[in-house]
């Protein structure tokens, strides 16, 4: 059987990588190899990584005294990743024992990453109704381009072929998107594991939530350019998918508006995500820098 090696990219996450450890050392198959690069953590993140590590030989731990960003640990995965398929998670969330098994199982020779599913969970009913709606428009979209060409894997739970993909560019601010371009460069498909579910918290609130997503979007963005655009109309052209999205909302939202308030939850999320995309574009085109910044309120417990 082909070697597994799983990743974890953390930084001060001492309150919740405990679940995603125990996710990684009771996942089937049984992983090779777990890596958890702790980058310029400031907490316990590093503690509590050393007595899981004192449980289970196979835990490994890098430490990076400095902060360098997702995409610097990721690199260090890359780089001591000693399986066959490497499939990279994060600190704060959980998946069942089954996932990575559906992930490997979509491979076949021509496939270069399989993209796991979010389930996102909140406490506050906006939020639920948003992640909900969130995760199913996310799963249909790629369930129709799964081997049809470019889209990102979902960094919350994906897997690669070792050997693809060696390094990622350090200052990405969706290295899950790069990811998947680099993939498709090499002309690799990516596939879609529905079954691979992982448990993740979603934003509990407008700020963390317009953090969060205007910080994927404007990675997006940077991948586009690196594919090709040369400006931002041309930028538009390439992420036509953006249009697509937005009618797959509408399919989407018949089955999920149940209640008047439903219809405002939907509401408030399309005119949100328009106004995401408007602030990423003007950020990325004007010159506007995308700073990295922490969102808490998803480092819940699932």
């Amino acid at each position: 059987m082909e070697k597994i090696t799983i990743g974890i990219a953390a930084f001060n996450e001492e309150k919740v990588i405990g679940q995603s450890l125990e996710s990684a050392i009771r996942s089937r198959p049984r992983a090779a190899q777990i890596i958890v690069v702790a980058s310029g953590c400031t907490d316990n993140t590093e503690g509590v990584v050393r007595m899981f590590a004192r449980r289970d030989s196979r835990i490994k731990l890098i430490v990076e005294r400095e902060r360098r960003g997702k995409g610097s640990a990721i690199n260090q995965i890359l780089r001591s990743a000693v399986g066959s398929y490497i499939v990279l998670t994060d600190a704060d969330l959980s998946f069942p024992a089954n996932s990575v098994a559906e992930l490997v199982a979509k491979f076949k020779p021509r496939t270069g990453a399989v993209s796991g599913r979010p389930e996102y969970f909140a406490r506050t009913p906006m939020f639920s109704w948003w992640g909900r709606f969130a995760s199913e428009c996310a799963s249909r979209q790629r369930e129709k381009r799964a081997g049809k060409g470019y889209h990102a894997v979902s960094g919350y739970l994906y897997a690669i072929r070792k050997g693809i993909v060696r390094s990622i560019p350090t200052y990405a601010k969706s290295e899950d998107a790069f990811v998947g371009e680099i993939v498709r460069q090499k002309g690799f498909d990516i596939e879609y594991a529905p079954r691979a579910v992982v448990n993740v918290g979603y934003a509990e609130n407008i700020q963390d939530y317009l953090t969060q997503k205007i910080r994927t979007h404007y990675g997006h963005l940077e991948v586009f350019r690196k594919a090709g655009a040369a400006n931002a109309y041309e930028t538009a052209r390439m992420a036509g998918g953006i249009r697509g999205e937005i009618g797959e909302y509408f399919k989407v939202a018949r089955g999920k508006i149940a209640s008047p308030e439903n219809y405002a939850y939907f509401c408030l999320y399309i005119l949100t995500e328009i106004l995401v995309w408007t602030i990423a574009f003007m950020k990325f085109y004007l010159g506007g820098e995308e700073k990295w910044k922490q969102v808490r309120s998803t480092k819940v417990i699932s």
